[in-house]
């Protein structure tokens, strides 16, 4: 599948210039209508509902259905389980990161000690959570070209920040954070409301009273929200900060 939808991307017959670079609208997964084109349409394998990424726990519907600002439908399958970005998009100094690569010899806190993977429901009105092209929120106080890093989509850091700058009023109008891992349903917007939205900012499931988070050793734990407190460390390669596993 990943070697079909490559090739899908790398079809050249219509070019485009992406960001003031040169290319080919097939790189966009979302398709043409980025470049104000009416094809090609989304990349097929962006729709592709993998069971083995979706919690069996999850009540809301395993692809996210929305359309464009053009009004072209747009179908993405979606994931409940986040690769863990450190801290927070800004520090990434956790297992995923952008434009670096992280080694087992980097991981100094212990692959045993180290998050890498958390768990996330999804709310039904929920547009961050594809596992495919996952571009996440905005920050464009962050360097050019790294405006977005993949959190909340991808990604997700143990105390997350919102950027408030995704153009979702929903979105934008939840607290900055940082954010804790708890349960869903307990973040308000600016207007006091609960806000489901503000749930894409931190790691919970639809499981009673936790999450399951996989580690850098490939084992998986179930945590407590009342572990909420050491998820900062877990969530960390080389803080070399001293806690008890729960």
């Amino acid at each position: 599948m990943y070697k079909a939808a490559d090739a899908w991307a790398n079809n050249t017959s219509t070019p485009v210039v992406w960001g003031g670079t040169p290319g080919y609208a097939n790189w966009s997964p979302w398709g043409g209508w980025v470049f104000g084109l009416s094809a090609p349409g989304q990349n097929p394998y962006v729709s592709k509902v993998l069971p083995i990424y979706l919690c069996p726990s999850e009540t809301s519907p395993p692809e996210i259905k929305t359309a464009t600002y053009a009004g072209t439908p747009l179908v993405m399958a979606a994931t409940h389980y986040l690769a863990v970005n450190g801290t927070n998009y800004i520090t990434q100094d956790g297992m995923f990161t952008t434009n670096r690569f992280v080694r087992l010899i980097e991981i100094t806190d212990g692959t045993s000690n180290t998050a890498m993977i958390g768990e996330r429901g999804r709310s039904r009105q929920q547009p961050f959570g594809a596992y495919f092209g996952g571009c996440g929120q905005a920050d464009y106080y962050l360097p050019d070209g790294d405006e977005q890093r993949g959190s909340a989509d991808v990604v997700l850091g143990v105390r997350e920040l919102n950027s408030q700058q995704n153009g979702i009023p929903e979105m934008d109008q939840c607290p900055r954070g940082p954010y804790h891992f708890g349960p869903p349903d307990t973040f308000r917007d600016a207007s006091g409301a609960i806000q489901p939205l503000c749930d894409q900012f931190h790691f919970w499931s639809r499981h009673t009273a936790g999450a399951n988070f996989v580690f850098a050793d490939g084992s998986v734990h179930f945590m407590l929200y009342a572990s909420d407190a050491i998820l900062p460390a877990l969530g960390t390669i080389a803080g070399q900060e001293v806690f008890t596993m729960p």
